[in-house]
């Protein structure tokens, strides 16, 4: 077996640190011999070398964040600093799935503070993850979103068929990509919800480490509701009397339903806006050009709501939600944290995006992992994900073991804004704190 300029028998003649570096990389097996399977993949660093009809056909999950115009306008090099690499999976000559993985900077500057406490668990950390954060991750999912978005194949293929595919799909990529200028540190899986963790239980035998992260928030929309005052009649008086308090608050604030044109024409400030929300998280993977958001308009249309506020006649912020099938996808807010108390902004974009979902007709609301207490105020409930992470090299493999091994979602209290016989009828459906 050849390792790029030396082989396994002779590493010692590498002739520098990064070809040694290499070799042992280039050795690395996705999955143990005896869990290969006969699914081929195919990777390519453009979208359009796939037919959009063939691609959107493999979309057997129906994610919006796996459509192909979605998927065509994010992964323009110009909008956005993250590397995106395409797979179709084949079983027999039968095309049989999906996936997308993208490369991205990863800032993690507090990573040593969600390790946990003690000496041990904050050297782990910062020896991960200096103050700088990594360098890159490979990622399979949307480095932009929350939610099951990395993959989809064909329900008859077997959950660890299906990991194992993954899984050689990455190592490929690694032996493709990692160099001296983009150096690969983890390779991560997100996320996984209940129902999928027989699939994250799988990827454990190709090396990967599961754990649990941040909760995504839930709305569940009843059929009852067919206005928000409907919704808001089924708040108890606390948590009424909150919401007319937002909107009271938010009445200086005029919104506008922006088309492509106007989107272009305000890019500098929602760039800032963005920019703002952005900066402010403590795990950071890839970073938008507001330019993006002009094309996604035109390539989705209705599908792509984009709310912008103003203050007299100056942008706020800005909301964007994007109608999938079933459910309402939460996807980019924008927001100036200098007036956002004063005029309840963010709650009026929460309150918003519940409107919206109504009128729709949507079954619930994905309001993504962020801000997760102000979201219950309004009815969303947390629910369960994993990820599953893995070094590329063996023997780092086993300290990033040990590092999410301390890791934990971070906590929050939780409210119930809802009547009595409301809060059963959510319940029926499978919510709860």
């Amino acid at each position: 077996m050849v390792f790029n300029s030396c082989t396994f028998v002779n590493l010692m003649n590498c002739t520098s640190v990064h070809s040694f570096r290499n070799a042992l990389r280039s050795g690395l097996e996705a999955v143990p011999r005896y869990f290969r399977n006969s699914l081929d993949c195919h990777l390519s660093y453009a979208l359009s070398d796939i037919s959009e009809k063939e691609w959107n056909s493999l979309n057997f999950s129906r994610s919006t964040f796996l459509d192909y115009q979605h998927l065509l306008a994010l992964s323009a090099s110009e909008h956005t600093d993250v590397k995106f690499i395409f797979a179709k999976f084949v079983n027999e000559e039968t095309p049989v799935g999906i996936a997308v993985f993208q490369i991205a900077l990863l800032e993690a500057d507090n990573l040593h503070e969600r390790i946990g406490k003690g000496r041990f668990a904050e050297m782990l950390g910062r020896k991960f993850a200096p103050k700088n954060g990594l360098p890159y991750i490979l990622i399979c999912g949307s480095a932009f979103a929350t939610g099951e978005h990395g993959y989809s194949f064909n329900p008859i293929i077997p959950s660890q068929k299906a990991m194992n595919g993954l899984c050689e799909a990455l190592t490929e990529i690694i032996r493709n990509e990692d160099r001296p200028d983009q150096s690969i540190s983890a390779m991560l899986i997100k996320d996984f919800y209940q129902n999928k963790f027989k699939e994250a239980k799988a990827l454990e035998k190709c090396g990967f480490r599961s754990f649990d992260v941040d909760h995504n928030m839930e709305m569940p929309i009843l059929e009852n509701w067919l206005s928000f005052d409907d919704y808001l009649q089924d708040l108890n008086s606390k948590f009424r009397t909150k919401a007319n308090g937002a909107f009271k608050k938010s009445e200086p604030l005029s919104v506008q339903f922006f088309n492509q044109k106007q989107i272009i024409e305000h890019q500098d400030k929602i760039q800032e806006l963005y920019d703002a929300v952005h900066d402010k998280a403590d795990f950071k993977i890839g970073h938008l050009n507001s330019n993006i958001l002009a094309e996604m308009k035109e390539k989705l249309g209705d599908d792509m709501i984009f709310r912008a506020y103003f203050l007299e006649e100056q942008i706020i912020g800005f909301s964007i939600a994007l109608d999938a099938p079933d459910q309402l996808e939460a996807f980019i807010v924008g927001i100036d944290y200098k007036v956002n108390t004063t005029y309840a902004l963010y709650s009026r974009m929460l309150y918003d995006y519940i409107d919206t979902a109504i009128s729709r007709r949507k079954n619930k609301i994905v309001f993504g992992r962020t801000a997760g207490e102000i979201k219950s105020t309004v009815g969303a409930f947390p629910i369960q994900l994993k990820c599953c992470i893995r070094h590329p090299g063996r023997l780092p493999n086993v300290l990033l073991n040990i590092i999410f091994k301390y890791v934990e979602p971070s906590s929050f209290p939780t409210r119930n804004p809802y009547k009595e016989t409301t809060f059963k009828k959510i319940q029926a459906l499978g919510y709860h704190y």
